[in-house]
């Protein structure tokens, strides 16, 4: 158990989050602040809801996984066409669904986590810092939009400290944006950076929301906190958007990031696996329906940390990036660095576990991570 606490742990210090929207899954250097610029000020929050108390678990344990193929570079069926924005080295890049024309899009910002693409395919939410502003408190990712088409930058949240922004993620009707803080709770905003709203304020430690396309509901990682002390115990759970009606989906207690099909009949999630023998850790993308029942391994690759699920518009592809084993590797600058080896790439594989092989979408020295693929309202 102390060995599933300290790993998200560890990840969450090298990329500033956890679980979706956060894992970028490699120990790299951020780069350092280097002119000055006054930040904007930060917005005061408006209005607080009160969640309501965490309901009882419901959901029957997942089934026994049984075996699929592991994710190979052979070929799928022909993904639906579109484009998928990732992260890759601190920036935000586009690539055809296919894996071809990877270019950056987004250089002028450190990014941390994301991205997330807008309901109509126009913007993506990402959170990262400017090199170019002072960083009075250290590093404070914020929650930022980039329109797509001409590359302009706004920043949504202006956080001053302690607390940074992290995993965001927009509601159905474009107009808020909900996101976590690494003081474990869960905020809403809206895309103009006003009307801050406090979603959630227990003791549980929150993160990764994702809101259902819909908008009736948010889906989130709960890690319960007991006696002043992080349980290590993580699951995915769903509430109302006002912090309501509380639900735990899944019972594995290393369950996390939450990713909605574009219908909202199913949720993607990542379940890590901590054997006793520490060199077959490993995470798997599994499946279930909204309401927690239909467990399955999708992956089931004991080699591999399969993460950061997303859907295809049409929900018959899931994308997610995939990394080697954790190792412990000499930096001539930082020492003794964990990493993962190789570093992560993206791939695609049907959402049928039957219905083929994964394929290969980039390929490199470099970690890909964090894929999401743009609505289909844009094409």
């Amino acid at each position: 158990m102390n060995r599933f606490v300290a790993f998200p742990m560890i990840l969450a210090l090298v990329t500033i989050s956890a679980c979706r929207g956060g894992d970028n899954g490699e120990a790299s250097s951020t780069p350092a602040a280097t002119t000055t610029a006054t930040p904007a000020p930060t917005p005061a929050a408006t209005a607080t809801a009160t969640p309501a108390p965490v309901a009882t678990a419901t959901a029957a344990p997942a089934p026994t996984p049984t075996p699929t193929p592991a994710a190979t570079a052979t070929a799928a069926p022909a993904p639906t066409p579109g484009e998928i924005a990732y992260w890759r080295d601190f920036a935000l890049w586009l690539m055809d669904a296919d894996g071809s024309n990877a270019h950056p899009l987004v250089t002028a910002l450190v990014v941390e986590t994301g991205p997330a693409w807008s309901p109509d395919g126009s913007m993506l939410a990402s959170t990262g810092w400017d090199p170019q502003a002072p960083q009075p408190q250290g590093v404070l990712p914020d929650v930022w939009i980039v329109d797509v088409d001409d590359g302009d930058l706004q920043n949504v949240t202006n956080l001053s400290g302690p607390a940074s922004a992290l995993s965001p993620s927009w509601s159905a009707d474009g107009t808020r944006i909900v996101f976590a803080t690494t003081d474990w709770d869960l905020w809403t905003i809206d895309v103009e950076g006003t009307d801050p709203v406090r979603v959630t304020s227990d003791s549980t430690h929150q993160n990764s929301p994702a809101w259902s396309p819909d908008g009736s509901l948010i889906a989130h990682c709960a890690i319960p906190v007991e006696d002043n002390l992080i349980s290590g115990r993580e699951d995915v759970w769903v509430m109302k958007p006002d912090g309501s009606d509380r639900r735990q989906l899944t019972q594995s207690g290393r369950s996390c990031s939450p990713a909605w099909s574009a219908d909202g009949s199913e949720i993607a999630f990542v379940t890590y696996v901590f054997p006793e023998l520490a060199i077959n850790d490993h995470s798997d993308i599994w499946l279930m329906n909204t309401d927690g029942s239909n467990q399955r391994n999708l992956t089931n690759d004991p080699s591999r940390f399969d993460r950061s699920p997303a859907w295809s518009p049409d929900g018959a592809t899931i994308i997610y990036d995939s990394a080697g084993p954790l190792r412990v590797r000499e930096d001539p600058d930082l020492g003794e660095v964990m990493g993962h080896d190789p570093p992560s790439d993206i791939f695609a594989r049907p959402a049928d576990a039957d219905a083929g092989l994964a394929e290969r979408l980039t390929t490199g020295d470099q970690a890909d991570a964090n894929p999401e693929w743009r609505p289909a309202a844009s094409t």
